[in-house]
């Protein structure tokens, strides 16, 4: 490089000067006083796009752990989901091939470890950026006058954007909100540097519960995972000194997270299940475009809160206890992240703030977590329920795992001392092992994160049923994983009482969401028109504001319980007089999320008829539709007014008819009404609304 040795990552800011005007000619014009935060663009932006002339960036080499996007030559994209597996420090030469791999060159391993690539140390620059620094980047004044550089290969304009590509129409009104809250996040942390302070978030002040006895900052702790920081000179004198603090550590990892003194194990164990899942980009995700420590002690977090994408601010100040025996040591109250991290903290205290408290974070299950982290749809399998069936459930698991789903499981109270009761678990795997001819026992591979107990039955690290062979078909080690165990089948239903389906679908399916407000008891209800361009596996979600939220700031207008909501999906039809075709039907439940999964056909339009009963106050709900092509939006839809009076008297009867409801029901059903932009009710839906409804009934209980 012109500009002397690549920095590591930590000292770049310290080292890296601005590059002569003489070579970027009118981009210094451009940039502003603020010669850092052109630092931080050029890093991402530009130091891609200059690597062609010579210009390398200041990301330092990559590393084992660290997440990078690869560039895919035979689809012309950038591969978002990368991971470094492995960088050689000597020639190699693969096993049964006569090909040499390089001293310096790179492993990547992406789509959940599907795929691989080597990358040549000459490659790296072109194929090669580190994760989390081009996606969602904020404008910057200097971008404009760096598309006007000349470029003297193809190569070198595949990436130039500041945004990513938009796959659909609906697809970029979806990123403006994440994209003006980190702007947002970048103005309120360069005034707090220039005021020479820290934030502190007034919207949610410090509390103290329990053990609690002060808030702090990273900076401030002098313990933590149990040991103190600063060494010697701590422990005899209590001087602490500075450490390294990371918001990530190269790859998050399960063994990362560690549940404190808060009993929020359905949502520690979620981000720990998470944190291994796809080489971790769903945990990089909740901390959109944010990979170091903020400066000024700021984050931004983005949870899926009532089946909507929300943007948190919050401080690095946290909830930290003191020892009894000393009153130097000082360390984190709830969640922490092993290797000196930070994110699961404060992705804990983003929650945290939208549920009003920490406190409200205490018992939950593990698919209410995991909606929340993934935005996608979760389902609980109970075992005690009566018709529950082991065979059924098998399948299930078999199928959900060859899917690429997420799956977990949970404990209620236990009988055997070496499992936790009222515990949520990863699980790994699921096997059909041949222990005698023609006999075949299931086993399954299953996490324990806090990995503080094992199990000790059946094919636990040390039983008898283990040979050499099936040690290494399976994965598992003499003495075993730390904090992974197998269990048979039938241990696994006597010890444990529900599974946890989250269907994550490919990075390449297509997401659209839609709020709206469900008016229960009264009509009119709001529909969704969308159309498919191409034959499509679809996924429909319908959502409410989880009963936690509904106690925080977010939705504390909104009443307790739950509403029963549901939808059903129809074939738009062409004439008043065709009988609309059922696609998808969701029934109605008491739960916050309802979901039901469809193919659609390609250059059809269907029309989603969602609804809700038994509620008090308006619901602020969301529709959220996931499919394996994109989607176009034909009629958004609109809000009824206060009066609900935009449906005729003729179609409320003849709906409540349909429906055998009198006219002083008690619960009555919402009447809906399908909207077309611009055109009013849509008639050809209304007057076969009756087959839809009776698709859709059945008695409400509690689910």
């Amino acid at each position: 490089s012109p500009f002397g040795p690549r920095p590591t990552p930590h000292s770049a800011m310290a080292v890296l000067q601005p590059p002569p005007s003489n070579m970027l000619g009118d981009l210094g014009k451009a940039v502003d006083d603020n010669i850092k935060d052109f630092v931080k663009w050029f890093d991402s932006e530009a130091g891609s796009l200059l690597r062609s002339v010579g210009l390398g960036a200041s990301q330092g080499a990559p590393r084992p752990g660290d997440a990078v996007h690869v560039w895919s030559n035979s689809t012309q994209r950038w591969i978002m989901d990368g991971v470094v597996s492995e960088v050689t420090t000597a020639d190699v030469k693969m096993s049964g091939q006569q090909k040499i791999i390089p001293r310096g060159s790179v492993r990547v391993i992406f789509k959940g470890g599907a795929g691989n690539k080597w990358v040549f140390p000459q490659q790296v620059p072109e194929v090669l950026r580190f994760a989390g620094k081009v996606q969602e980047q904020a404008f910057h004044p200097a971008a404009e006058a760096m598309r006007r550089i000349p470029t003297p290969t193809k190569a070198s304009i595949r990436h130039i954007s500041a945004t990513p590509a938009v796959r659909s129409p609906t697809t970029a009104t979806l990123r403006e909100p994440k994209e003006a809250a980190l702007s947002s996040l970048r103005a309120l942390e360069a005034r707090c540097q220039a005021e020479g302070r820290f934030f502190e978030d007034p919207e949610f002040p410090p509390q103290f519960h329990g053990k609690v006895q002060k808030w702090c900052r990273p900076r401030d702790l002098t313990a933590h995972a149990g040991r103190p920081l600063g060494g010697l000179a701590y422990e005899i004198f209590g001087i602490s000194t500075p450490v390294d603090w990371q918001l990530f550590r190269g790859a998050p990892r399960a063994d990362d997270v560690q549940q404190g003194e808060l009993g929020d194990c359905w949502l520690i164990s979620s981000l720990s299940a998470l944190a291994e899942f796809q080489g971790g980009r769903y945990a990089r995700a909740l901390l959109p475009g944010q990979e170091l420590t903020s400066p000024s002690g700021i984050y931004l977090v983005r949870l899926c809160l009532g089946g909507r994408w929300r943007s948190l601010l919050v401080d690095d100040r946290l909830p930290c206890l003191e020892d009894e025996k000393s009153a130097f040591c000082t360390q984190l109250a709830y969640c922490e992240a092993h290797r000196l991290q930070l994110w699961a903290s404060i992705v804990e205290k983003g929650l945290a703030k939208a549920c009003g408290s920490y406190p409200a974070l205490r018992k939950g299950q593990a698919c209410e977590a995991l909606s929340i982290l993934t935005g996608w749809p979760c389902s609980q399998i109970s075992f005690d329920r009566p018709d529950f069936d082991a065979g059924i459930l098998w399948a299930t698991l078999c199928s959900a795992k060859q899917a690429g789903f997420l799956l977990t499981c949970g404990t209620y109270q236990v009988r055997v001392p070496s499992l936790q009761s009222f515990h949520i678990f990863t699980l790994l795997d699921l096997f059909e092992v041949e222990r005698d001819p023609g006999r075949h026992v299931k086993v399954l591979k299953i996490r324990n994160p806090q990995a503080t107990r094992k199990w000790e039955g059946a094919w636990s690290d040390e039983s008898e049923m283990w040979t050499p062979w099936l040690r290494q078909q399976l994965g598992c080690p003499e003495g075993g994983t730390p904090g992974v165990f197998f269990i048979s089948f039938g241990d696994f239903l006597d010890n444990f009482g529900h599974c946890t389906i989250c269907r994550i679908r490919s990075h390449e399916w297509h997401e659209v969401r839609r709020p709206l407000r469900l008016w229960p008891g009264q009509p009119p209800q709001v529909g969704l028109t969308f159309s498919a361009a191409e034959t499509a596996e679809c996924c429909v979600t319908l959502a409410q504001p989880e009963e936690r939220l509904r106690r925080g700031p977010l939705y504390k207008d909104h009443s307790l319980p739950l509403s029963f909501i549901g939808f059903a999906l129809v074939e738009t039809p062409s004439t008043a007089s065709e009988r609309p075709n059922v696609v998808a039907v969701a029934q109605l439940r008491q739960r916050a999320l309802v979901s039901a999964d469809c193919w659609l056909k390609a250059g059809q339009s269907y029309t989603l008829v969602p609804w809700s009963e038994a509620g008090i106050t308006p619901i602020e709900a969301s529709i959220a539709l996931f499919a394996s092509r994109p989607l176009g939006l034909l009629d958004a839809g609109a809000t009824p007014d206060s009066s609900g009076n935009n449906l005729g008297v003729g179609t409320v009867a003849a709906t409540r008819a349909a429906l055998s409801l009198p006219e002083d029901q008690a619960h009555r059903l919402c009447a809906p009404q399908l909207l077309c932009m611009n055109h009013g009710p849509n008639k050809a839906i209304e007057s076969n609304l009756a087959a839809v409804m009776q698709r859709l009934r059945q008695p409400f209980g509690v689910s």
